[in-house]
């Protein structure tokens, strides 16, 4: 019967931490939302769409993430209400046909709303030629 009670007792203090050890690692960021880095036009009616792909459309481009519509409009007042989400300069710098263009665009027209990403925006822009008549 003790061991029984021991092997309760143990299992419970593992499940516990185990749990804890979760809870204590951060929350998995929103990703990006599969219209957004398929390689495809999704955008809507009128079919074909709009001929651009992944970060090229507009509205990936504003707003790519899971929570959000992909290549269809996400309202502002529905984005960002997440607690985390993957960085969106990379996302331009994967995804887009012309990362450079993207990026300076996103500078200028303040995009970016996590310093990180501004940083590692601005970062890849040096580091590519920078942006015309000198970036933001």
């Amino acid at each position: 019967m003790a061991s029984r009670k021991t092997y309760a007792l143990s299992s419970g203090a593992l499940l516990l931490f185990l749990i804890l050890g979760n809870a204590l690692t951060g929350i998995t960021p929103i990703g990006i939302h599969e219209d957004c880095k398929d390689g495809i036009d999704n955008s809507f009616a009128p079919l074909p769409g709009d001929g651009d792909i992944d970060a090229d459309d507009q509205k990936c481009f504003e707003y790519p993430y899971e929570d959000g519509n992909g290549e269809g409009f996400t309202n502002p007042d529905y984005r960002y209400k997440g607690s985390s989400y993957v960085s969106l300069a990379e996302y331009h710098i994967e995804y887009s046909s012309i990362p450079l263009d993207t990026i300076c665009n996103a500078l200028a027209f303040a995009t970016y709303v996590e310093p990180s990403d501004i940083d590692k925006a601005q970062a890849y822009a040096d580091e590519n030629g920078g942006c015309v008549g000198g970036g933001p």
